[in-house]
């Protein structure tokens, strides 16, 4: 037979159990990258990419060790990330870059795109979409050229 006691002791049990778990996340600081106010952070398979502001991009497979990741990049500001299917792309305050090898390289792909400040970038179905200051951009050929949309509202 299940009494008033029985209830409470289950009740308190259940109640010290609860507590003994923790109820948020444990976080862990990690030291750098060093070298500016990181904008983006962007995951690509073992590598975590951060974006500064001021330093350029920086790639960790641990978060504890950073190395540049800026050849080629001639941006020291990196505001956001994509992936597009095999390419990495980056929104600078140069325009958007691109990289074939996971981020070893890059080259400027920004031809048509008149704003170079660019704060978002995103991928999808096939559309790179890219923006700033009152422009949004989209490719169709991942980065190769690029078309102003005009059906902003």
């Amino acid at each position: 037979m299940i009494t008033l006691i029985s209830v409470r002791r289950m009740l308190l049990f259940c109640a010290l159990i609860a507590l003994s778990i923790p109820a948020f996340s444990q976080w862990t600081r990690c030291d750098g990258p060093y070298g500016g106010a990181i904008k983006t952070l962007f995951v690509d398979g073992a590598n975590l990419f951060a974006g500064t502001d001021g330093d350029g991009l920086f790639v960790s497979q641990n978060a504890i060790t950073w190395s540049h990741s800026n050849a080629g990049l001639n941006a020291l500001s990196v505001y956001a990330m994509a992936r597009g299917d095999a390419y990495l792309f980056a929104a600078t305050e140069n325009g958007v870059f691109r990289s074939s090898d996971g981020g070893g390289t890059w080259s400027a792909a920004s031809s048509g795109i008149t704003y170079h400040v660019l704060a978002t970038i995103a991928f999808g179905g096939g559309v790179l979409y890219t923006g700033g200051k009152n422009d949004v951009y989209y490719s169709t050929d991942y980065g190769s050229s690029w078309t102003a949309s005009t059906s902003i509202v």
